[in-house]
């Protein structure tokens, strides 16, 4: 589970290297807390066969509950620097307590359980690898593309919606979907870091860099801030001027909705072809397709084409 059968190769790659030096932690740990409970059976029977009081350190749960309980707190701390560490928390904290598991099932730490529970875990390992490579291999660079269009189609949605807001031809449906996409955007803000920090792990051949893909998602991610900030300001604008009586006093003049309809129609243009360069001139084909036969387009060209009458 750590590893992510299913994912792409960046991200089992990602989770495999951050879990396996949890899981070098986890059998540190896991040592430490056998040797713990061996050293108390020592004791335990030393002072049964003298015949004397149990010293206070023999008491095996409670030195190992302190030192497994420091080993999750300080895993917990590397877990809190995002989700990419979970691997690293779960091989090392779940390994780390069997530690105590087999001391007392078992009642010594018992070497060849240490190896059997790494083998059980590397075996895990393995699938995971083989699922990722062998049998559905999927690079995080073809997520990172899928991610990107995805990103630029909400950003084109969005500043659409952004400017029949100030417009004031937004209805109230419409205006809903403006409140998803603007949180969907910094869904996207995030995601796009993560994939691109998938990338680092795997190997692939491709025209574009490492360097030139955190060039794209820059570009794409100031262009979300920039929608994002807007958006607000709408709300804004929205709370103090109900009536709309300044934009429509804006709107009025004919080269201030000529600014706008040109403005939406060179959003399209651009990220139409940012997308054929991504994943082909056939998906921008069928995007504009569906577009040319989308009535609620059409409408909103038309809606476009009369305010640039008047």
């Amino acid at each position: 589970v750590g590893a992510y059968p299913g994912g792409s190769t960046g991200k089992c790659f990602q989770a495999i290297t951050l879990g396996g030096f949890g899981l070098a932690l986890g059998i540190l740990v896991y040592t430490i807390l056998g040797f713990l409970g061996e050293c108390t059976r020592y004791l335990v029977v030393e002072a049964v066969s003298l015949n004397e009081a149990l010293p206070p350190t023999a008491h095996a749960p409670t030195a190992q509950g302190f030192v497994f309980a420091a080993w999750v707190y300080l895993a917990a701390l590397v877990r809190f620097g995002g989700p990419k560490y979970i691997s690293f928390y779960l091989y090392g904290v779940l390994f780390s307590f069997n530690g105590i598991y087999r001391t007392i099932t078992t009642g010594e730490f018992r070497r060849e359980l240490l190896l059997a529970d790494f083998i059980a875990y590397a075996w895990g390992i393995a699938i995971a690898l083989g699922v990722n490579v062998l049998v559905s291999p999927t690079t995080a660079e073809e997520q990172l593309r899928g991610l990107l269009v995805t990103s630029l189609q909400h950003v084109a949605t969005l500043a659409h919606l952004t400017c029949k807001t100030f417009a004031r031809e937004l209805d109230a449906e419409e205006s809903e979907v403006r409140q998803v996409l603007a949180k969907s955007l910094r869904s996207d803000y995030l995601a796009l870091d993560a994939q691109l920090d998938e990338m680092k792990y795997e190997l692939a051949v491709s025209k574009y860099s490492l360097r030139h893909f955190r060039e794209m998602i820059g570009a794409v991610q100031a262009l979300q801030q920039a929608l994002i900030t807007s958006s607000s300001a709408t709300d804004l604008i929205d709370s103090l001027d109900p009536n709309g009586i300044s934009s429509r006093r804006l709107l009025s003049r004919a080269e201030t909705a000529r600014t706008f309809a040109d403005f939406r129609h060179g959003i399209d243009l651009v990220i139409a072809e940012i997308i054929d360069v991504l994943v082909g001139p056939v998906a921008v084909e069928k995007s504009l397709e569906a577009g040319t036969h989308d009535p609620e387009k059409q409408a909103t060209e038309r809606t476009d084409e009369d305010g640039a009458a008047q």
